[in-house]
């Protein structure tokens, strides 16, 4: 956030449907819905076009949002997108094993880190802790439908980038290129190949690298 932020104005939206200071009173319905609620969220801020970033379902939002409103995106950089592909078993494990860290109050998890590519588990107790206290609490009515239909990626026209982690556990890296450049052929994608599925946490300098070119060049 510092890196972005020292280029360009940022604005870290609390994403409807997970945890976050607002109340949500009902799920939304599908795709459509969170379009309108993203752009009405943009009409609070006062902004009109602006440059998506989101990882994992925030990519998918990113990713919805320029398919159903073109005029409010400028560029978008969505980091290993929900989506895309069905998600590996692997996925889940991940996601086990970060519960297991705070029922363990394990600081730090080296070796599942190393093997699952997962760097989160490394990250600082304090910094991790309320969100995996978060996730465990907080039980959001999740809205169906995060799945990027050929339809919706073929109509996207904003300057597009898609960055992918080698070792994702989230998708299958070769499978989720080809579809990329088969229905988005003028999207940019990189792989970060040692990255797992939080290459931010991992590879925060080339992510942000890459994430600052886009937004200048688009």
């Amino acid at each position: 956030m510092e890196a972005l932020a020292a280029e360009h104005p940022v604005f870290a939206v609390d994403v409807i449907d997970d945890p976050g200071r607002s109340v949500q009173r009902e799920p939304l319905a599908g795709p459509a819905d969170h379009a309108r609620w993203l752009g009405e969220v943009l009409d609070g801020l006062g902004l009109h076009r602006v440059h998506f970033v989101g990882h994992a379902s925030g990519a998918w939002l990113a990713l919805n949002q320029a398919s159903r409103a073109p005029e409010r995106v400028a560029s978008l950089t969505a980091l290993e997108p929900v989506g895309i592909v069905v998600p590996r078993a692997a996925f889940a494990l991940s996601g086990m094993v970060g519960f297991a860290r705070l029922l363990t109050r394990s600081r730090r998890l080296p070796w599942p880190a190393r093997r699952l590519a997962n760097a989160a588990l490394m990250i600082d107790w304090t910094v991790s802790r309320p969100i995996l206290q978060a996730a465990v609490g907080f039980g959001p009515r999740r809205s169906k439908g995060r799945r990027c239909a050929d339809e919706d990626l073929g109509a996207i026209r904003a300057p597009t980038q898609i960055v992918i982690g080698g070792r994702s556990t989230l998708l299958r890296p070769a499978e989720a290129v080809a579809r990329i450049r088969r229905v988005l052929p003028d999207a940019r994608i990189e792989v970060i190949p040692d990255a797992g599925h939080g290459l931010q946490f991992g590879y925060p300098e080339r992510v942000n690298a890459a994430i600052l070119a886009h937004v200048d060049g688009s």
